[in-house]
């Protein structure tokens, strides 16, 4: 991605399951729009502060209504710097996936996150859905690629859920039902959110691939040198 960039848009959304390469693909936009107009702001998932997460508030329907205020509060952020905010993880993984994590009811869930697109339409938000073939292959690989503390965390991250804890879940097995439930949940919201989006398949082709995909999708001029 060395274009130079001209995005109609002040919100791009990256989401999708862990490892699908959301870091990669945030990082890369941010150079990319921040080299031409030095007006980009990237958001990772685990930054703190956050301007959507709320990690520390334990009651559910307070978490809700915090991070609702928070979108709200971030478009207008957005709008009145006229800055492009580079958002990772934040529409799927990290409030549907935490909501799931708490054992919240499928039904409660959707409903919360179908209110974030008006919430956020003034932006001209802009979707990238970053998804795999088949989430177990997907993982086996990412174990490969990231050996050591980030499979430890994995193994251990299903029983210290409400959700693994309800279920007897644990382990591998138990992170894999976890994903295969918030993949579910996502496919829905992505199909039925109106605004612009781009479902990636990342099992397939590289990096170079993905980016010249994206690059035609967000409509980025490609202006000839002087």
């Amino acid at each position: 991605m060395d274009a130079t960039a001209v995005i109609e848009t002040n919100l791009i959304l990256i989401d999708g399951i862990a490892g699908t390469g959301k870091t990669i693909l945030a990082r890369r936009l941010h150079r990319l729009v921040d080299n031409e107009h030095g007006n980009a702001i990237v958001y990772h998932e685990f930054d703190t502060p956050h301007p959507i997460h709320e990690w520390d508030v334990d009651d559910a329907q307070t978490w809700q209504r915090k991070t609702i205020t928070n979108w709200s509060a971030l478009t207008r952020t957005l709008l009145r710097t006229q800055s492009v905010g580079i958002v990772e993880s934040s529409l799927f993984q990290g409030t549907v996936g935490e909501l799931l994590e708490r054992d919240n009811n499928e039904d409660v869930i959707l409903e919360y996150a179908l209110q974030i697109p008006s919430l956020i339409q003034a932006t001209s938000p802009i979707l990238i859905y970053l998804v795999p073939d088949n989430i177990r292959s997907h993982i086996e690989r990412t174990y490969g690629q990231r050996p050591g503390r980030w499979q430890t965390k994995i193994d251990h991250f299903i029983q210290q859920t409400a959700f693994g804890l309800a279920r007897g879940l644990a382990g591998l097995e138990g992170y894999l039902t976890f994903l295969g439930t918030l993949k579910r949940l996502s496919d829905h919201l992505f199909e039925a959110y109106e605004m612009k989006k781009l479902r990636v398949n990342v099992s397939h082709g590289n990096w170079d691939d993905h980016d010249s995909l994206i690059t035609d999708f967000l409509e980025i001029v490609r202006k000839e040198p002087h």
